[in-house]
């Protein structure tokens, strides 16, 4: 049985959901989400997913902002004392399988703005009131930071808020803040896992597709941005590499 996964990489925010389900589409694959806020048993339910799917003659897609998970994937050797392997002077893992690597690139700027829009909205859309009942109903405030959805960003910062020891407003801009440290600290492992450990990471750009978002015109000029600098590119790469 050979798998030949397409791995689909990016910063948080910049469409790698959207890509994923665009490419599984077009070439009859499966999406696995390979996110640390979604896979709580480790690397093991990835592979397996990975192996069940190539065996129904499926195409298995990637996708998720962890480039640890991902490199726990895709690598042909681990060592568990690897505590974060992007900061392991000399150390460049080989490939485990032959993969398609696709990373989805925002503008710096561009990806900001967009952050901290998404996250007014979702304030706008009640996350506060939801993250209340969550820690309400979980006594998530006494867990501690450790454990599963307590990690997430947006629960941290207003634990803060809901405890009486930071403003709203102030735990706002904290979950901003922490956003777009996290989608440069993405960007930075992958850029070292194509530069550094030289693995084939192929780029599509999603700075137009999400400025045209931003600007709140029509959504046929997003759709148009997408398909053009996005969706058509990448299943081209991927449809090269699936014949090759």
């Amino acid at each position: 049985m050979s798998i030949k996964p397409v791995v689909i990489m990016g910063a948080t925010g910049t469409g790698k959901t959207k890509l994923s389900i665009d490419i599984s589409k077009v070439i009859g694959g499966e999406v696995i989400n390979a996110d640390k806020m979604q896979i709580y048993a480790g690397l093991d339910i990835t592979t397996n997913k990975a192996e069940s799917i190539a065996r129904r003659g499926r195409v298995p897609v990637l996708v998720g902002g962890s480039n640890s998970l991902m490199h726990g994937f895709l690598a042909d050797h681990l060592d568990p004392s690897l505590a974060n392997p992007f900061l392991i002077p000399k150390y460049k893992p080989n490939l485990r399988f032959k993969s398609c690597l696709l990373w989805v690139h925002t503008h710096e700027l561009v990806l900001n703005e967009y952050l901290c829009r998404r996250i007014d909205d979702m304030v706008a859309s009640g996350l506060v009131e939801e993250l209340k009942e969550y820690f309400d109903t979980t006594l998530a405030h006494k867990i501690g930071n450790h454990t599963g959805l307590a990690k997430a960003i947006g629960v941290r910062e207003l634990s803060k808020y809901f405890g009486g020891g930071m403003s709203l407003s102030d735990s706002i801009d904290e979950m901003k803040a922490n956003t777009k440290a996290l989608a440069k600290s993405q960007t930075t492992e992958i850029r070292h896992i194509a530069g550094v450990w030289g693995w084939p990471v192929c780029v599509v750009d999603s700075t137009e597709a999400i400025r045209c978002h931003l600007s709140g015109g029509d959504h046929s000029t997003e759709d148009i941005s997408w398909e053009r600098d996005v969706s058509s590119p990448a299943i081209a790469i991927v449809d090269k590499f699936l014949h090759s």
